[in-house]
């Protein structure tokens, strides 16, 4: 599956229940931003869903939290929970919960 940019309301309709975490420095927020709309363009066409690879690897497979991992990354130059780029776990998406510098911003639906 590739990768696909989708409205808040259609992710909405797919995902009944959702956090919304922000990072407390917005202009390194701005940065991540900016990473990830670049990413998005330039390799939305020949990276596939998939989480084989290490956490900084983004030209072949790709995941919703690795995305974001990777925008604070190499955008932002922030090191989430300390791993660096070849780290090779998964980073789910509620790992952001408790991670400095995150905050919940908002939330819907109740089955957390």
């Amino acid at each position: 599956m590739p990768l696909e940019k989708i409205s808040i309301s259609t992710w909405k309709s797919r995902n009944a229940n959702t956090k919304i975490m922000r990072y407390k420095n917005s202009s390194i927020a701005s940065k991540a931003g900016v990473w990830a709309a670049s990413y998005y363009t330039n390799y939305r066409s020949v990276v596939e869903y998939g989480l084989i690879n290490t956490i900084g690897s983004y030209e072949k497979e790709m995941y919703c939290s690795k995305i974001a991992w990777n925008a604070y990354y190499f955008g932002g130059g922030v090191s989430i929970d300390g791993h660096g780029p070849f780290w090779s776990g998964i980073y789910g998406p509620y790992h952001f919960l408790n991670e400095k510098g995150f905050s919940l911003a908002g939330s819907w639906g109740s089955n957390f």
